[in-house]
């Protein structure tokens, strides 16, 4: 099951006890998913869990029975609410567009229910492990605004485009996608998403990791290299006997031991020097080669 089935099969399974927030939630199903039809509005899904949820709404808030048309293995359902059940609702039609005619989601969990409604009807959401994206479409600018003041009036900071006809709210982080999931109530999808970026983190931090190890290699390959090279020019055109007897011994020492770190030279002296001092030897022997090099 992709991300986005396990968040709304969640929201399906949660239990709603009062009229007032299955109202708000037929309501934001409606607003999103509902086509204004021939005085009426249409409203059609393949979830038979979505129809079911709907249905049982419908019946407990206006006593209407969608039930006995319900078949578990009919694949799509629709409804149809005429206008005079949709100013029960406190919707309406306007110019063949749904409208809203009275508010009815003056309390928090109303907001919330309006919300999880909308996301039932409309609302995606990436896989967590490639991307942080939560969006809620419409093409009802109306409603499109009003379930973006929902949101934003609890503290979350979502963004809100237009696609050709098509208005979006979104999250693109991980911050305000899985905010957004809060509002309707997916805790589960929250935890997921929150587990996702932990790994992530822990991915990127080990990657981090490793790649600074590998840096700290090249790094230490490239300086005993550059080293070597110029403790056989040394070598070649002095003799390393003629070195001074803190550098002879720091010269042969690296010669004996070319893919060492300067620490672990420096555990080798007895006794051991400081890396400070170690580095200055070796430096002096660079600067030796040199200047026999430019002779």
């Amino acid at each position: 099951m992709t991300f986005l089935g396990e968040i709304k099969t969640e929201l399906l399974s949660l239990k709603i006890k009062k009229i007032c927030c299955m109202t708000s939630e037929i309501r934001g199903i409606l607003a999103f998913g509902g086509v204004a039809f021939n005085e009426g509005v249409f409203f059609g899904t393949d979830s038979f869990e979505l129809a079911k949820r709907l249905s049982i709404f419908l019946r407990k808030v206006l006593n209407i029975d969608f039930m006995e048309r319900l078949d578990e293995e009919a694949g799509s359902y629709k409804f149809f609410l005429p206008e005079n059940v949709l100013y029960e609702l406190g919707l309406g039609i306007e110019d063949g567009v749904i409208t809203e005619l009275n508010n009815k989601e003056d309390e928090s969990c109303c907001m919330r229910a309006f919300i999880r409604g909308a996301f039932l009807a409309s609302g995606s959401a990436s896989n967590p492990e490639r991307a942080y994206r939560v969006e809620i479409f419409t093409e009802n600018k109306a409603f499109y605004d009003k379930a973006f003041n929902i949101i934003s009036s609890m503290g979350i900071d979502c963004k809100k485009a237009k696609r050709k006809n098509l208005y979006v709210i979104y999250g693109n982080n991980s911050e305000n996608a899985s905010d957004i999931l809060k509002v309707t109530e997916a805790s589960g999808a929250v935890f997921k998403m929150l587990d996702a970026k932990i790994e992530k983190e822990k991915r990127n931090k080990a990657n981090r990791l490793m790649n600074f190890d590998m840096a700290n290699i090249d790094r230490i390959s490239e300086n005993s290299e550059r080293e070597a090279r110029a403790i056989r020019l040394i070598e070649e055109k002095i003799g390393l006997d003629n070195l001074k007897p803190n550098l002879r011994l720091v010269a042969k020492l690296r010669m004996e031991n070319e893919g060492a770190s300067l620490r672990e030279l420096c555990e080798m002296c007895d006794p051991p020097l400081a890396k400070s001092t170690l580095n200055n030897r070796l430096n002096k022997l660079i600067q030796i080669a040199k200047e026999l090099s430019d002779d």
